[in-house]
């Protein structure tokens, strides 16, 4: 994906060719918390009383939810792009910007919104 928008941008800038001559990135995703958790309990209870004596018998369920994590951030990317023209001889080891994008160039700087200025 860089080189195709450093091909692209080079194009629109007048240039023919460029070399990548720097770049940096950033990865800040993480967990920054998590979902609440929730206990659910249902039960039930059956009594028998005869005179003075009861007896209970019952049963509970407990169900819990949540607790999942919350993940948030961003992957972050940037280059330095050194541009040249045809015939400049500094630029003897870079790239073409056109055979990068190949033959359908045109349509490629065409169609491509203007993420890089």
């Amino acid at each position: 994906m860089a080189l195709h928008q450093a091909a692209i941008e080079t194009i629109r800038h007048g240039y023919d060719s460029f070399e990548i001559v720097g770049g940096q990135y950033q990865n800040n995703v993480g967990v920054v918390g998590y979902t609440p958790v929730v206990a659910n309990t249902t039960g039930s209870v059956t009594a028998t009383g005869y005179g003075n004596t009861a007896t209970a018998f019952g049963n509970s369920t407990t169900t819990y939810s949540g607790g999942q994590p919350i993940i948030a951030g961003s992957h972050n990317q940037s280059f330095i792009v050194k541009m040249f023209r045809d015939g400049d001889p500094a630029g003897g080891n870079a790239v073409s910007a056109r055979g990068t994008l190949g033959p359908k160039w045109q349509e490629a700087v065409a169609q491509d919104s203007h993420t890089c200025l």
